[in-house]
């Protein structure tokens, strides 16, 4: 067997093995679940988040592996320093709000941020500010990712993120909330908006 081929076969299977955890994780189930949507291809989102967040950031950073690194930062903002400083307080204030949404949802029967069985609508604390606080706050981190780097061109791929977000996951989100919680969803988005 050629060395091109045993490459080729080990790629095929390295990817077979990936879209089987993936599946498995957090692909759909043969029976439609009304207490939580499904994630994974064929599912109502298509992509885990976090999970496309990271192929967004791998893509800025082979855009710079290929573009070159297009820097933005002024000084002294440019100092990696300032921006490893920065990068950790956002992150830093995205932690405690992701602290504060688990603490909000253990008070309707939730117990993890990802998406499991609803028993309930969380209305208070971050979420009454925005319908979707740790959606705002993880793109401003991810988007912090270029600031980190100083490359304009992985902070311009950061933009994927809320348009995925905008676009696939809350609409999905907000009809199951819509079909779940029919009375109770309508008032919250009329008063609550979708972002900030």
């Amino acid at each position: 067997m050629a060395p091109d081929d045993t490459f080729t076969r080990v790629l095929a299977d390295a990817v077979h093995l990936g879209a089987r955890f993936y599946e498995q994780a957090f692909g759909t189930n043969a029976t439609q679940d009304d207490d939580k949507l499904r994630v994974g291809l064929g599912g109502d989102i298509p992509f885990f988040p976090p999970f496309f967040a990271v192929g967004i950031i791998v893509l800025g950073i082979m855009l710079q592996l290929v573009l070159g690194r297009w820097r933005f930062m002024p000084w002294p903002a440019n100092s990696f320093l300032v921006r490893i400083v920065l990068f950790g307080m956002l992150a830093a204030h995205f932690i405690q709000l992701k602290e504060r949404c688990e603490i909000e949802m253990l008070r309707v029967g939730r117990t993890r941020l990802d998406f499991q069985p609803v028993h309930g609508l969380v209305t208070t604390g971050p979420y009454s500010y925005s319908r979707n606080p740790l959606y705002v706050a993880f793109s401003v981190v991810v988007a912090g990712t270029g600031v980190l780097m100083d490359s304009i061109l992985l902070l311009a791929a950061t933009a994927l993120l809320p348009l995925y977000l905008d676009k696939l996951v809350i609409p999905a989100e907000e009809e199951f909330l819509a079909r779940k919680f029919p009375g109770e969803f309508k008032s919250y988005a009329e008063k609550t908006p979708r972002w900030l």
